[in-house]
């Protein structure tokens, strides 16, 4: 009979911790699984395949080489009973009796702890991948959480399943409980969510803490977002609004106008400093992908920076710029009609806005590609200035209903 044998996951630095695995040969095929245990090579004996008896270490090799000696029997016996029938298996019948012994006798789980990975994976992360997507990961766990918390089941890699996918998505679309008391998350936030859990998996299949399972089924759901953008007319009416009465509101609004004519992100904008700016232009390194963009300053930037004695507005209201900016739109009487179709699961609803309502920083960024791109300022060029990496992703930010398109080209027209 075949017998059940273990190794380590090749690793140079003797004290890293390293998965242990279980392999068994037979009739040519072979059956490789994770045990879900970890050890550092100096403390392994590859003769013996179990873990030293090496002072210090003795309490904890003791319990490894139990939990090996339970995996081996329930492997060779799992093949014996296929044996006894006179079956030779396959790889995943074989795999699927060896889980149902362990079940059945009351083995050590082959998977490790769930909320232990996922920290590790969120430590391992912090360095490689900017601070906002260490966020997103944070904001997963917190949602897994709460799924935990609503299905009253702690979560554990054996549940993770087409299954599992549809109650964690269906929880996220319809019951997670927002600050502001409402439930249920946007189609796109939860399509995030998903994005962020098959990266964690990816990375337990890349680093063998789990074997790899398909995760096609596993799918980001996303949904064409109404990001509104203000035109230059509109720009330039909020600019020369009457703020006397509401002074409080002057430097957001300048900081508002100014990103108009930068495109930077809010996170780059509210750290602007005299020293960036030579000869004319703003050089920056972004924040977000650590790429350095030069920004000509057009005529009316100037005229702000000028107004600060060559400083920037608004340094110190950041955590209010949002909500200071849908009553500047509002007193500026931005106030078109935006209907916007909003996607819940199956469902949809249109629900309509005065266009004021739905201004925040990122309008910012948008106001400047998709006025300079209509202008006809060559998109290699603002990609220089907006800092995209791909043309697919700077048109994302391109925001041109149908009538504006139908204009456009009447002006092309009239030109030729």
């Amino acid at each position: 009979m075949p017998k059940a044998k273990f190794f380590l996951k090749k690793n140079d630095n003797p004290k890293k911790e390293t998965p242990i695995f279980i392999v068994i040969h037979f009739n040519k095929n072979r059956l490789r699984i994770s045990t879900g245990l970890n050890i550092q090579p100096r403390y392994w004996n590859p003769l013996e395949q179990q873990a030293r008896n090496i002072r210090g270490f003795t309490d904890r090799s003791d319990k490894i080489n139990e939990k090996l000696k339970e995996l081996r029997i329930a492997m060779e016996e799992a093949y014996d009973d296929f044996k006894k029938k006179g079956i030779i298996p396959q790889v995943d019948e074989l795999k699927t009796a060896f889980q149902k012994k362990l079940v059945y006798n009351d083995a050590v789980s082959l998977l490790p702890e769930f909320w232990e990975e996922y920290e590790k994976f969120i430590e391992s992360s912090k360095g490689r991948v900017v601070k906002d997507v260490i966020k997103d990961y944070n904001s997963l766990k917190k949602h897994l959480f709460g799924f935990q918390k609503h299905t009253r089941r702690k979560i554990s890699f054996e549940e993770f399943n087409y299954s599992f996918y549809q109650k964690f998505t269906k929880y996220l679309t319809y019951d997670v409980v927002k600050p502001n008391g409402e439930k249920g998350l946007s189609t796109n936030t939860v399509g995030k969510q998903i994005k962020n859990l098959k990266a964690f998996l990816n990375y337990c299949f890349k680093y063998e803490i789990i074997e790899r399972f398909d995760l096609s089924n596993f799918k980001t759901v996303t949904e064409d977002t109404y990001a509104i953008f203000l035109s230059e007319n509109e720009i330039d009416q909020i600019y020369h609004t009457d703020l006397s009465d509401h002074h409080e509101l002057i430097e957001s609004r300048d900081l508002l106008v100014l990103g108009c004519q930068l495109g930077l992100r809010s996170s780059d904008l509210f750290r602007l400093r005299p020293d960036m700016i030579r000869n004319g232009m703003i050089r920056i390194t972004m924040k977000k992908t650590s790429k350095a963009v030069v920004i000509p300053l057009n005529q009316l930037a100037k005229e702000i920076i000028n107004e600060y004695n060559g400083d920037f507005p608004n340094k110190m209201n950041r955590n209010s710029f949002n909500a200071d900016l849908k009553k500047i739109g509002e007193i500026a009487k931005i106030e078109e009609d935006i209907i916007i179709t909003k996607k819940r699961g199956v469902e949809k609803q249109d629900i309509s806005y005065k266009k004021y309502e739905l201004m925040s920083s990122h309008i910012c960024r948008r106001s400047f590609c998709t006025n300079q791109y209509l202008k006809g300022v060559p998109t290699v060029f603002l990609m220089k200035i907006s800092g995209h990496s791909t043309e697919k992703a700077f048109l994302r930010y391109i925001k041109i209903d149908e009538e504006m398109a139908a204009r456009k080209m009447m002006e092309f027209w009239q030109q030729g």
